[in-house]
């Protein structure tokens, strides 16, 4: 799916097609694997699909802890040696950096944040002025 900051949701939108002759009939959807925490899925949109159309599913990815998750998402079907149909889902969070400025308490905005040093006679010495990096 993809690589994501810890704490934000993907969603994977997924279109189940028939291209068969008959009904294709859709039971649950499981999810498995070491990784299969930090996935869920939606329900299908319809659980029989006629022939030439298809039928949506959702996998959205989340978790609180970095690292590399592969889990493995399973639908039951009514399809002659492809029941269950299984396929592997893989997706990384990471802790993406982050920089703020401020000075005492005032944030200092990207972009738009500013600070003004007081006026100061040429040749004198000056308070110093502490700036943060957080």
């Amino acid at each position: 799916m993809g690589t994501i900051s810890v704490g934000v949701n993907l969603t994977a939108f997924i279109s189940i097609s028939n291209s068969g002759t008959t009904a294709l009939n859709l039971g649950n959807i499981q999810i498995n694997g070491s990784g299969a925490g930090a996935f869920t899925s939606s329900a299908v949109s319809t659980q029989n699909v006629a022939p030439n159309t298809s039928a949506n599913l959702s996998l959205t990815f989340n978790t609180t802890t970095a690292g590399n998750y592969t889990a493995f998402v399973t639908i039951a079907n009514n399809v002659l040696g492809k029941n269950p149909y299984t396929f592997t889902v893989f997706a990384t969070a990471s802790v993406i950096p982050d920089i703020a400025v401020k000075q005492t308490a005032n944030i200092l905005a990207n972009g738009a944040g500013n600070y003004v040093f007081a006026n100061q006679n040429v040749n004198s010495a000056s308070a110093d002025v502490t700036f943060v990096i957080f």
